[in-house]
C-alpha cells in the first residue's frame, strides 16, 4: 500500500495499509497511514509531559507496523487468547481514513487525526485514550518522522514544515515542486535525506517521472535522475542496501493496461533510477513490507479491471527477482499489514472495492509462503490503522464501514 497518510520504514517508514486512490496532494510517505516510531521528547502543554519517543532507525520498509520495536520494559497489560482480537478503549473521535500513529518510549502511542485535527494517546496498561493538545498546522495533510524525533509535514499547498512536539513549535522548511500532486512516495534515505518521486501534475492527467531530494538540514530541494515511468499510487521502500524499490501503481487514464507491474531501484550514490524485475501481476495501492531476512513483501491492492487482489509477490534483492508467494483467503485493498515480532505478517480488514469492509484476518508466514486465518476482528474496518506495541500485542483502531466512522479499538495477540 502505498499507505497516504503515514508511510513509515521499518520503526522509520512503511505502510501498513493500502488503498483506493487518494484525492490529490496526499502523498504516500515513506507507504500508508503513517504508523512508526521516532525520537525526541514530547511534551503536552495542557496536560502532563510525555515521555521521549524512541530514535528512529534507519528505514527499511514502508510503515513503523512494519518494524520490530526496541526492547522496553513491557506495559503490564493482560494478554488475551492467541490469535485473537479484544476491545479495548474508544478514540474521542470519529476516526475514519488517515489516521496515524506513533510508538513512544514508554510504549504508550500517539494517534493523530487526519490533517491533525485533534490527538489522543493510547495507553496499553489502562486501554484507555487520553486528549493531547497539537499545535496548529496549516493545511497540513501528511507526515513522517525525522531522526531527531521532530516531524516533517507536508502540506496540501506542497510547502512542509518542521513539527517539534518537545517544544510545541512548528517552524516553514521549503516547498516542494508546484507541480506535484496526487499520490506520490516519499522514502528517507539511510543518511537522513528524503526521496520524492512521481505522483501527477496540478490536473491530475500527466503522471510524473521526476524525483527530487529534500534535506531536512537545510530545509532545501535538489533535483535527482527521473524514473523510467511516470505513476502514481507505487510503493517505495528502502532496501537494506540503501537503494530504494519504488514498484506498481498507475498512470490513471483508466485503461487496463496502465495498471504497472514494473518496477524501479532508485541509488542514492548515483542518483539514478534503474529498472529491475517485474511484478508477477499488474498492481496499485497495494502494500509492502520489508521481510526480517532483508526480502520485499509486496500485496493486495488492485489490478486492471480495478478488481481486488488476493495474491502477494516476493523481491527478493538478492536476484532483483519478483516471485509469487502465498494468496490471502480475501482479496483485500485499504487494509493494514503489520510485521509482528516472530517475522510473521498480520493482515486486517479492508475492502474489495465494493464498500463492504471486512473483520476477517490473516497471518503470513514468510518460511512457508503461506496465508493462513487467525481470528476475526470485533468489528469490521476499512481505510484504519495498526501498529505493534512492545508486548508484541497489535493495536487496530478506526477506519469506517457500512455504519460510518469507527473510534473503537481492538488488540490482537498473536
Amino acid at each position: 500500500m502505498g499507505d497516504p497518510f503515514w508511510h513509515s520504514q521499518s520503526e522509520n517508514l512503511a505502510a501498513s495499509r493500502s488503498e483506493r486512490p487518494a484525492s490529490p496532494a496526499r502523498a504516500v510517505v515513506l507507504a500508508c497511514c503513517f504508523i512508526l516510531t521516532c525520537s525526541g521528547c514530547l511534551s503536552d502543554p495542557a496536560a502532563s509531559s510525555l515521555p521521549s519517543t524512541e530514535s528512529a532507525l534507519p528505514p527499511t520498509a514502508s510503515s513503523a507496523s512494519t518494524g520490530t520495536p526496541i526492547d522496553m520494559p513491557t506495559p503490564t497489560a493482560t494478554p488475551a487468547p492467541h490469535g485473537k482480537f479484544t476491545s479495548v478503549g474508544s478514540l474521542a473521535y470519529q476516526d475514519g481514513a488517515w489516521g496515524g500513529a506513533f510508538l513512544l518510549a514508554d510504549g504508550r502511542v500517539l494517534v493523530v487525526a487526519p490533517e491533525f485535527a485533534d490527538a489522543q494517546t493510547y495507553d496499553p496498561t489502562t486501554g484507555k485514550f487520553s486528549p493531547y493538545q497539537l499545535p496548529a498546522i496549516a493545511n497540513a495533510d501528511t507526515a513522517m518522522p525525522l531522526p531527531d524525533g521532530r516531524w516533517l509535514v507536508f502540506g496540501i499547498d506542497n510547502h512542509l514544515s518542521i513539527l517539534d512536539l518537545e517544544n510545541h513549535r512548528v517552524t516553514p522548511a521549503g516547498a516542494m515542486e508546484p507541480d506535484r500532486q496526487g499520490d506520490f512516495v516519499t522514502v528517507q534515505l539511510t543518511d537522513g535525506r528524503i526521496l520524492i518521486a512521481g505522483g501527477t501534475d496540478k490536473s491530475g492527467q500527466h503522471y510524473l517521472t521526476s524525483a527530487e531530494i529534500y534535506d531536512p538540514a537545510t530545509f532545501k530541494f535538489a533535483p535527482t535522475g527521473s524514473m523510467l515511468e511516470g505513476r502514481e499510487s507505487q510503493t517505495a521502500i528502502l532496501l537494506p542496501d540503501g537503494k530504494v524499490l519504488i514498484a506498481g501503481g498507475d498512470r490513471g487514464t483508466g485503461a487496463a493496461e496502465d495498471i504497472l507491474s514494473t518496477a524501479e531501484l532508485y541509488d542514492p550514490a548515483t542518483g539514478k533510477f534503474t529498472a529491475t524485475g517485474r511484478l508477477t501481476m499488474p498492481r496499485t495501492s497495494f502494500d509492502d513490507i520489508l521481510l526480517p531476512d532483508g526480502r520485499v513483501l509486496l500485496i493486495g491492492g488492485f489490478g486492471r479491471g480495478t478488481v481486488a487482489l488476493a495474491g502477494a509477490d516476493i523481491y527478493d534483492p538478492a536476484t532483483s527477482k519478483f516471485t509469487a508467494t502465498g494468496s490471502m483467503a480475501n482479496a483485500r485493498v485499504n487494509f493494514t499489514a503489520t510485521l509482528l515480532k516472530d517475522g510473521r505478517v498480520l493482515v486486517t480488514g479492508g475492502d474489495q472495492m465494493n464498500e463492504t469492509a471486512l473483520a476477517t484476518a490473516e497471518i503470513y508466514d514468510p518460511a512457508t509462503g503461506t496465508f493462513s486465518p487467525t481470528g476475526a476482528m470485533l468489528t469490521a474496518r476499512t481505510d484504519h490503522d495498526a501498529i505493534l506495541l512492545r508486548d508484541g500485542s497489535v493495536l487496530v483502531y478506526g477506519g469506517q464501514n457500512e455504519s460510518g466512522g469507527q473510534p473503537t479499538a481492538e488488540l490482537y495477540w498473536p
